[in-house]
């Protein structure tokens, strides 16, 4: 339909529906978008889905009344520290110099498979891109040199609804292959919330016996928004990282709405409850495994009534199951 028009994302178009009519700037699919609908701006600023079974005709405007605002010019990027209550603007360095990283705090693998975390605003439509790769997010939250040297990797690139069985298969594969170094001291994965409770389900079957944390991460709100979720996020998942003394795979998102307390998930009993608020992620029939309040991890263990095993040296019991039968299908209702 789009294509027969010559329309591309960030176009100005009129949509003539069997009811109205709307003008708009066209918008790119975001994680939980379906293909029956076409998303645009309005002047207003808000966004309209319309159905496809709905739409009667598509202009590609020539001289559009709304002006589309250019991509600013540097790459500062604005959030908001709740630890220190401020807010801080800086650039995001296109490169590390992993010199200058301390020596003395524990190294940590950061793992980048794409995702909200790792998109930014395309200025010229208001939408977000995956565009960040792990060095760029690890540079945009400076923050985390506080607490450990991460080490960022970029294995994937994709939202998470794109992701499939062999993607849990070569993440799985990666992990292995960072925890068998016996260099780290624990290991994040960033990724899109949409499937991220599926994959941290997948890698706790196929990573068994695990000597150290895996938390996987992401974000309701791209990394470059000044609303975004994604540094507390991912500051919350390198503390649990470096202070639990447990280990297997868990899921690190915002507890509540305001930046003040992140939750630790485990990964066979969480799943995500809601499209867009930052606690959209909650555990199942318990509490969180763990809370991180600014700098203090605070365990709940104990009131989960589970007994998980400690962290240990042995990278040799570690056991990689990382095959999955593609013969299977999961129904929502």
């Amino acid at each position: 339909m789009l294509r027969k028009q010559h329309v591309a994302v960030g176009d100005t178009i009129t949509i003539k529906t069997s009811e109205n009519e709307f003008t708009g700037i066209l918008m790119p699919r975001y994680e939980s978008a379906d293909k029956n609908h076409i998303v645009i701006k309005l002047r207003s600023g808000y966004n309209v889905g319309i159905g496809t079974e709905k739409v009667r005709s598509i202009a590609k405007l020539t001289d559009p009344t709304r002006d589309v605002p250019d991509a600013p010019a540097t790459k500062n990027v604005t959030f908001v520290d709740s630890f220190k209550q401020v807010s801080k603007e800086f650039k995001i360095n296109q490169s590390i110099n992993q010199n200058d990283r301390s020596k003395e705090h524990p190294k940590i693998a950061l793992l980048g498979t794409g995702g909200t975390i790792a998109s930014k605003v395309d200025y010229r439509t208001g939408g977000v891109s995956a565009a960040l790769s792990a060095s760029e997010i690890y540079a945009s939250v400076p923050e985390l040199e506080n607490y450990a040297s991460i080490e960022p990797e970029v294995l994937l690139n994709e939202y998470s609804e794109n992701l499939k069985p062999s993607d849990w298969t070569i993440i799985a594969h990666k992990i292995k292959e960072k925890v068998t170094s016996g260099k780290y001291q624990g290991i994040i994965v960033s990724h899109g919330t949409d499937t991220m409770h599926y994959t941290a389900a997948a890698l706790s079957f196929a990573l068994q016996n695990l000597p150290i944390p895996v938390v996987l991460v992401g974000a309701q709100r791209s990394s470059d928004r000044p609303s975004s979720d994604a540094a507390l996020n991912l500051i919350g998942a390198t503390i649990f990282a470096v202070k639990s003394e447990l280990t297997g795979v868990f899921v690190g998102m915002h507890a509540t709405t305001s930046d003040d307390v992140i939750a630790c998930h485990l990964g066979t009993r969480v799943r995500k409850n809601h499209t867009s608020r930052r606690d959209a992620f909650e555990s199942i029939d318990g509490v969180p495994i763990a809370l991180i309040r600014g700098e203090i991890l605070e365990m709940q263990l104990e009131q989960t009534g589970l007994k998980l095993r400690k962290r240990n040296n042995n990278t040799n019991g570690l056991v990689v199951r990382p095959d999955f039968d593609r013969r299977a299908a999961l129904l929502k209702y």
